[in-house]
């Protein structure tokens, strides 16, 4: 189901570039950006944001760097995407091609957590699933949105700009002829950055939590429309774009689009048997656990024929919590086999995936339309951040043998590619006869009156 978008028309950055003055020592751009949906994180304390400077230039550089490795870098072998990037962002060999700074902070009121409040949300509202991390780690309280600020970009002179590169060029291949040269030419460079930063405000945000919308931003000072979608053009990436309705399909606030999106994707990757989808899940991983770990009710007995883990794909790790697990009142207690299993967790495998971590492909967010909100997905096709074809896992945690010993789950724990995607796990309700949860996701969206926007109204192909 994968589609492909046209190639980037770099003409579009020329009316911005040119509101620069070329005769300055330093070429300026600014852009203002607001928070539509709540911000959570950005601190160096995991999940705080600093009241004094939630929004950090370091933490934006960031985001632009991965926002250019999609629609740029990830086409490239390896040696030439580091290469390309540090010409743009800056290594430890030279600096970066352009500064950003963020001045001109207006925060709002804060979103405070309450007893049976959490910031403004109720407890089963989508909105707390996106902000599942900061009610979990008792967050107090989370930027609210309509929080705003400058956005500047300096860009050196051209000339000067070249002439130093040369001169790092040359220095490089005295010491060793075969060094492939750092790019010189900022007008290749600026065209880049700009299409970056676009894909960063439409479709990104600043944060934590950005996969599911939080953190999502808008550009404010957008007369001519330069940043919003209307005017976005991409190169073949792999981006798709899908936003709920036609006509009557748009949302009086970004708020609104972003309930509608989270509620969406909460019930696809919670479907459950039973009215109000409060019975078992539909999904086979709870079985798959409950036969490695050894451990189940009575009433919970598995009866999904394999272990099958398909909503991996939708990134790692997962964490299996049992009501029904051995605890004794908010402790965990070691598994036993009469009870449903003690908590697990699901982990990418093999050695590209050292950090145990697969970051979502599927992006939840409002997204700003021809001017109007839409509930919308975004999703990353690169093989870098989700190769289907060869993606394996492993089930961490405790298990009970045949003796009734405890146990590491060790290589029973080890979950194959075919368990993920393919034939194995087609015929599992939730996955509407796709080979893949990415696309059992599309499917559902699909038949939920969602349709694909890319490329982007008001672009040319």
């Amino acid at each position: 189901m994968s589609r492909r978008v046209p190639d980037v028309n770099h003409q579009d950055t020329i009316e911005w570039l040119d509101l620069m003055d070329a005769e300055a020592s330093t070429r300026i751009a600014t852009i203002r950006l607001a928070l539509v949906t709540p911000m959570v994180g950005g601190a160096f304390e995991p999940y705080a944001h600093d009241l004094n400077n939630p929004f950090s230039a370091k933490a934006i550089r960031g985001h632009l760097r991965f926002w250019w490795r999609v629609l740029f870098g990830w086409q490239q072998p390896l040696g030439d995407m580091a290469r390309q990037e540090a010409s743009i962002f800056g290594s430890s060999e030279l600096s970066s091609a352009f500064d950003i700074v963020v001045s001109n902070v207006r925060l709002a009121n804060n979103r405070e957590r309450q007893l049976a409040d959490f910031y403004g949300f109720g407890e089963f509202e989508p909105e707390l699933y996106a902000l599942f991390s900061a009610k979990q780690n008792e967050v107090q309280n989370v930027l609210r949105e309509g929080a705003s600020f400058d956005l500047t970009f300096q860009w050196p002179k051209a000339a000067r700009f070249a002439n130093a590169r040369r001169t790092l060029n040359d220095a490089r291949r005295e010491r060793n002829r075969d060094a492939k040269d750092f790019a010189t030419d900022l007008s290749s460079i600026q065209p880049q950055v700009v299409a970056a930063t676009r894909a960063w405000i439409n479709f990104g945000g600043i944060g934590g939590r950005t996969r599911r919308g939080v953190g999502a931003l808008e550009a404010r000072n957008d007369d001519a429309g330069e940043w919003g979608l209307a005017k976005q053009t991409w190169p073949q990436t792999g981006v798709e774009v899908y936003a709920f309705g036609g006509q009557g399909g748009a949302n009086t606030t970004a708020l609104t689009a972003w309930h509608g999106v989270l509620d969406k994707y909460k019930k696809f990757r919670q479907d459950r048997t039973g009215a109000q989808q409060r019975g078992e899940s539909r999904w086979p991983e709870p079985d798959s656990v409950r036969r490695i770990t050894g451990c189940h009710l009575d009433r919970h007995a598995p009866d999904h024929g394999e272990n099958l883990f398909p909503r991996a794909v939708l990134g790692m790790p997962i964490r299996f919590w049992f009501k029904d697990g051995p605890r004794d009142g908010g402790q965990a207690l070691p598994p036993r086999a009469e009870s449903d299993p003690a908590d697990t967790v699901l982990v990418p495998s093999g050695a590209e995936r050292p950090l145990q971590r697969l970051a979502s492909p599927v992006i939840t967010r409002p997204l700003k339309i021809d001017g109007l909100w839409r509930s919308g997905v975004v999703v990353l096709r690169h093989t870098r951040l989700n190769n289907l074809d060869e993606l394996t896992a492993t089930l961490t945690g405790k298990k009970i043998n045949s003796a009734g010993r405890v146990l590491e789950i060790g290589a029973d724990g080890d979950v194959g590619n075919l368990q993920i995607v393919g034939p194995m796990v087609q015929a599992v309700t939730p996955m509407r006869n796709q080979q893949n949860a990415i696309d059992a996701f599309i499917t559902y969206l699909e038949q939920g009156g969602y349709h694909l926007v890319a490329p982007v109204p008001g672009t040319q192909a």
